[in-house]
């Protein structure tokens, strides 16, 4: 029993030691591949044992100790005596070397691990918008123009901030700092689209090349896209156009710019008047939570997010390329009776200053109609149509305004009829008839009134065409103008186009007074003219030395070079609508930056046949005004150009449009006579539509006609 006893002491002592040997003390648990190896010592031992024997021997030993697993190395030496006459030692060394390398969290770790997770998501709530009623209505504004520096305005500001309480959809109870979460919350913006009773509205615009671009209200893409086009998305968020909060920040502040160029994608878009709903809501959101720990099965938990309702607002785009004022409509409104009758073409010649504009119809009855409208409080109105007074198969041609004086010329035809010119005093009152009537001092054959202007001095500068062609001024003398005394009143100065140059023809075919000097136009009359401008300091009332500018390389014969003039006191346009060299009837304008300057102009071609490029020319502010009348069924349109950029020879920015035709109708002459309305506070353009088609209902009047007013942005 004793020896059984030893013997089994003797087995556990081993057991013990093999134990001991497999145990990962640093870590404080078994590698899954020793405990297996134990086992099986265990089991072989076992096995031995139920055969009279309970050992392990040293192969058994070394086997379960030699794992890859366990980094272990020891000595161990054994001693002992036996019963008998000999003497047993027994030595014996091992070692066991491999990588402690622990293999996973414990389930513990784990639950904990689900557990913050499951707190962060708990976090997220509905975000609070705590000024929702700001958003009853409202409203972006934006101003589309032609360009960088030319009209676009955006608010220096941020006109909508979009404001949290301070949660910013979390609730904070629900989680601790050391957990770990984190959590976006953002606006997500986007553009409105199918909603009844908020539909983006396109109501006019033009395209980077000029053209008008279809007009409409309806929801269809079309108008979305012009106004998506034309604004962009501006913020406080990531890189000004990110809509996350920051952390600790309650306020997204929001705003809408026009859209620029860039290499990636020309804007089209240009002068645009229009609106665009969006709207928005506040989401908050946990982030990380959707992907899994490494050695953490169960932490992906997924992402929760929560959201505000909607909210809305609008982007309203305002065209600051011009503010329109179609003075045929204000007739219509209040004064039916007075709309031009078919073929009047209301618009033949149109002038204005400060709070007055007139027009003047030429193939209206016998005579032809002067057309007067007055600004009154900020808006124009119609003043008084007055007829023709000569009664003889003449018309009006000519028309011209300056303070409280009106001229209206009728033209001689160079055939019989010499032309006069009528004076009429804007008081305010109505008017009753011409208080002065200013007869050709040549008679019968001239062409007196092709061309009428005021000088600063209310001096009357009238021209006359006829042959080498003459220019007169008519000072005022005991309120009447000229020179003498009664009603026969003779010019204070004249001048004849021959004495300037032999070559000259048709001087005084167009005279206006701008930018404090008389510029007589001379181009009619021979075939191989093309064409001259002479400018005087005439405020005086006489003539003087002129500079003159002579038809320059580029412009062909018969040109009609000096045909239309614009003049701010240092810059000069001239128009040769007739112009050949890139088709018949092409046109052509020259640009002198500095009209005193020996420099040759900058020439700019008309671009097909037809077009009549420089029919009509202006400059007010800091740009170049160009018309295009076209030919038979075109539409018309009025050029673009800044000052800057004609000056030298760079590029320009070729063919910017301030409008293209008027209401989509074609054959309407837009751009047939143009001239700046002086004394404006804004700068203003007065621009007809000669043929342009009255239409309202059932009646329509062709070739009536049409005069607006621009202020120009």
């Amino acid at each position: 029993m004793g020896f059984l006893w030893g013997g089994t002491l003797k087995t556990i002592n081993r057991i013990i030691d093999v134990l001991e040997r497999l145990m990962l003390k640093r870590n404080n648990y078994f590698r899954r591949a020793s405990f297996v190896a134990a086992l099986s010592v265990l089991l072989i031992s076992f096995q031995n044992c139920s055969q009279g024997k309970f050992e392990i021997d040293e192969a058994q030993l070394s086997s379960a100790s030699n794992d890859t697993g366990v980094k272990d190395s020891g000595t161990g030496t054994d001693a002992g005596a036996g019963t008998g006459t000999g003497t047993g030692t027994g030595t014996g060394t091992g070692t066991g070397g491999g990588t402690n390398t622990p293999i996973g969290p414990t389930q513990t770790e784990i639950n904990a691990e689900i557990a913050k997770r499951l707190r962060c998501k708990s976090a997220i709530k509905v975000p609070v918008v705590t000024n929702a009623t700001d958003f009853v209505s409202k409203t972006i504004n934006v101003k589309s123009g032609l360009g960088a520096g030319s009209g676009d305005v955006n608010p220096a500001n941020y006109p909508m901030a979009i404001t949290l309480d301070s949660s910013q959809g979390v609730d904070a109870s629900k989680y601790t700092v050391a957990d770990g979460c984190t959590f976006q919350t953002q606006a997500e913006i986007t553009m409105v689209t199918g909603e009844s009773g908020k539909d983006a509205v396109f109501n006019s615009g033009i395209d980077k090349n000029g053209q008008q671009m279809v007009v409409g209200t309806a929801t269809g893409s079309r108008a979305i896209d012009y106004m998506d086009n034309t604004i962009m998305l501006r913020t406080t968020g990531n890189n000004q156009t990110g809509t996350q909060f920051a952390m600790g920040t309650d306020t997204l502040s929001v705003n809408y710019n026009i859209r620029v160029d860039n290499n990636n994608a020309a804007r089209i878009t240009r002068c645009v008047d229009g609106s665009i709903y969006y709207k928005f809501r506040v989401t908050a959101a946990t982030t990380g939570l959707n992907q899994e720990r490494t050695n953490y099965p169960g932490s992906n938990v997924g992402n929760t997010t929560m959201s505000s309702g909607y909210y809305y607002f609008r982007v309203v785009s305002e065209n600051n390329c011009w503010k329109e004022n179609n003075l045929t409509k204000i007739m219509a409104a209040a004064s039916p009776g007075s709309i031009p009758a078919a073929n009047s073409l209301f618009g033949t010649s149109v002038a204005g200053d400060g709070e007055w504009v007139a027009s003047v119809s030429n193939g209206e009855g016998n005579t032809g109609y002067i057309y007067i409208f007055r600004k009154v409080s900020g808006n124009w109105t119609f003043f008084q149509k007055i007829k023709g007074s000569n009664g003889n198969g003449t018309v009006l041609t000519g028309v011209a305004v300056r303070g409280s004086l009106l001229a209206v010329a009728s033209s001689g035809d160079g055939l019989g009829y010499p032309g006069r010119v009528y004076l009429y005093n804007l008081d305010g009152n109505v008017i009753s008839g011409a208080f002065q009537v200013i007869d050709s001092p040549v008679s019968p054959i001239a062409q007196f009134g092709s061309g009428v202007a005021i000088t600063s001095a209310n001096g009357v500068a009238i021209g006359d065409a006829h042959g080498s062609g003459r220019a007169y001024i008519y000072s005022l003398n005991s309120g009447l103008y000229g020179a003498g005394s009664g009603s026969a009143r003779t010019p204070s100065a004249s001048q004849e186009g021959s004495a300037i140059a032999a070559s000259v023809m048709g001087f005084g075919a167009n005279v206006t007074f701008q930018g404090g000097r008389l510029l007589v136009g001379a181009y009619k009359g021979n075939e191989n003219y093309a064409g001259s401008v002479h400018i005087y300091d005439a405020g005086g009332g006489s003539f003087g030395s002129p500079v003159n500018k002579y038809a320059p390389s580029g412009i062909t014969s018969q040109a009609n070079f000096g045909q239309a003039i614009g003049f701010d006191g240092s810059s000069l346009v001239v128009g040769a609508y007739e112009n050949a060299t890139t088709g018949n009837v092409a046109g052509a304008i020259a640009y002198y930056n500095d009209y005193s300057a020996a420099t040759a102009p900058r020439v700019i071609q008309g671009s097909a046949a037809e077009e009549r490029y420089g029919v009509s020319v202006a400059i007010v502010g800091d740009s170049v005004y160009v018309g295009s009348r076209g030919g038979t069924g075109s539409s018309g349109t009025v050029s673009r150009y800044l000052k800057t950029e004609l000056a030298g020879t760079g590029n320009y920015n070729s063919r910017i449009f301030l409008q293209r035709s008027h209401d989509g109708v074609n054959g309407e002459g837009f751009s047939y006579s143009m001239n700046v309305l002086g004394g404006a506070a804004t700068p203003t353009l007065v621009i007809s539509s000669q043929t342009k088609t009255y239409s309202n209902g059932a009646d329509i009047r062709s070739k009536a006609g049409a005069v607006y007013v621009y202020e120009v942005k």
